[in-house]
């Protein structure tokens, strides 16, 4: 069974061209990025953590958590392109931390070491989303927190996006849109070893990633809407308009 639907040259391809090669501070003000701060601070504590982000490429919300609550991070992602450009990230941010550039089924992290283990936007590219999910409970310590977020896009207002815009036949070949449901991400979590603290639609309407235009004014411009809509709909929890599914749950 094929286990994911992306593969290296596509990340480094996705790194490569992405226009936030860097770690830029005026991020921490998008509505989105506010929406997810409150989350985190709402159920995480400041302290001497290890954090573990899977699929760090950039290394933004690793740098997030390094300096709102003094966690040492770590990362692991298996695109040289960008892994270069967490450690890049870290530099500039003045961040010390570990970058690995492996494979997560192979990876050299010991089983139980992490207080925090999250990613952004990653399990949607597996096949088989079981596999990568065990993971992260395996890497998870006793009593620490797991944090999944995965984007909404099916049967959303950015499905239709994907369509009207030509972009539905990449995302399906990228993407496991089946994983994108509360139900289905609930039953893949249902063990023993996890209790599911919370499940929901998350954030306000963020248009980014259906919605990129390549002219410079027209970006512009559309980040400026798109920041308008999201403050307007900042506590959204809309199976049409929320930009994401999140998941936290506790290692028990």
């Amino acid at each position: 069974m094929k286990i994911e639907k992306t593969n290296v040259e596509f990340l480094e391809k996705h790194w490569k061209e992405s226009k936030l090669s860097r770690y830029r501070k005026i991020t921490k003000y998008m509505a989105l990025n506010r929406r997810y701060d409150k989350l985190f601070k709402s159920i995480l504590k400041r302290g001497d953590k290890k954090v573990l982000e899977i699929g760090c490429a950039k290394g933004r919300w690793l740098i997030y958590f390094a300096k709102e609550f003094g966690y040492e991070p770590y990362g692991v992602d298996y695109s040289k392109i960008g892994c270069k450009i967490a450690e890049e990230n870290f530099k500039v941010a003045d961040v010390n931390g570990k970058i690995l550039c492996e494979d997560i089924f192979k990876t050299s992290l010991e089983r139980e070491s992490f207080d925090v283990v999250y990613f952004m936007s990653f399990i949607e590219h597996f096949e088989n989303s079981m596999k990568i999910i065990n993971k992260h409970i395996e890497l998870t310590k006793k009593e620490g927190i797991i944090i999944i977020s995965i984007p909404n896009i099916k049967d959303s207002l950015y499905f239709t996006f994907y369509k009207i815009f030509g972009k539905e036949r990449e995302l399906l070949e990228t993407h496991n849109l089946s994983i994108m449901d509360k139900g289905r991400l609930k039953e893949l979590l249902q063990s023993e070893e996890v209790q599911i603290l919370m499940l929901d639609y998350f954030g306000p309407i963020n248009l980014a990633s259906a919605l990129n235009p390549k002219n410079k004014a027209m970006l512009i411009l559309m980040h400026i809407v798109n920041q308008v809509l999201g403050y307007l709909t900042f506590n959204l929890k809309s199976k049409y308009f929320s930009p994401a599914i999140v998941l936290v749950a506790k290692k028990v």
